[in-house]
């Protein structure tokens, strides 16, 4: 039988019967649970109005009669786990490989959806093949396995737990300020190579260089090499024309009375 002539609504009181008659199915086959007790149409029915609406029940219908039903469960009390649900899907016995589980499966997403969940998680039997195949259809992916999970029939069987993320979060990037040094100040010069020397003077330019301050020492002579005025001038010192040769000098624009000169020197 084709999916599109199944349905899929909201379980009622009514469908009890029902639930409970698959259920059995599904706890003798030993295909879908660990479940061993049979169940009774009474002790579904107390379980459908128990049920809250985060956690809703679901039925397939064909042929006007209940052909499956899907739920999603509690995955644990803690508050911290209000965001995952459990699921569970059964099918009847004549309905199984008709796409009734697909159609109930895809149902539970889209409620998980509306229900603002953020992950639905499950677990089966390595042995339901079919089972696994569509849940992996469906986006779900294995976490890990159980080993020797549980004890049935005398014999230790292992569960495989599946989940499918239905919201991812968006992504957040803070970005810090590069803590930059501040600028350096003009009186205390530029790196450790340079030195900044400030001088006022009445005369010109060329007799400044006389009465800067001295560089600082770094290992090295801080001696200033001898111009030519200044070689002329000591060694006229002895004759008394050094008054000559600052007279005669003349520069070749004017210079102010009073200068102020930034004499930078490189180490």
């Amino acid at each position: 039988m084709a999916m599109e002539t199944a349905s899929v609504r909201v379980a009622t009181p009514e469908d009890a019967a029902a639930i409970c008659r698959i259920y059995n199915q599904g706890i003798e086959d030993r295909v879908a649970t660990l479940e061993t007790e049979l169940r009774t149409p009474a002790e579904r029915l107390e379980w459908l109005r128990g049920r809250e609406r985060r956690h809703p029940v679901i039925v397939a219908v064909a042929d006007g009669a209940v052909v499956g039903w899907g739920s999603l469960n509690r995955f644990n009390p803690r508050p911290a786990y209000d965001h995952v649900a459990d699921l569970s899907v059964y099918v009847d016995r004549q309905w199984r490989g008709r796409r009734i589980g697909r159609l109930l499966l895809a149902r539970l997403i889209e409620l998980a959806r509306e229900l603002a969940y953020h992950k639905m998680v499950l677990a089966a039997f390595p042995s339901n093949e079919a089972g696994i195949a569509l849940y992996r259809r469906m986006g779900f992916s294995e976490v890990g396995i159980y080993r020797e999970q549980g004890l049935l029939d005398g014999k230790w069987v292992d569960v495989i737990v599946m989940d499918k993320l239905l919201s991812r979060p968006i992504p957040t990037f803070r970005f810090r300020p590069i803590a930059r040094p501040p600028p350096p100040r003009v009186d205390q010069g530029i790196g450790t190579g340079l030195s900044i020397a400030t001088s006022t003077s009445a005369g010109p330019p060329w007799a400044m260089a006389s009465r800067s301050a001295p560089a600082r020492s770094c290992g090295r002579s801080t001696r200033r090499p001898r111009t030519p005025i200044a070689s002329a001038m000591r060694s006229k010192r002895s004759s008394g024309s050094v008054k000559s040769i600052a007279t005669n000098f003349r520069p070749r624009a004017a210079v102010p009375r009073y200068s102020t000169m930034l004499s930078l020197r490189i180490r």
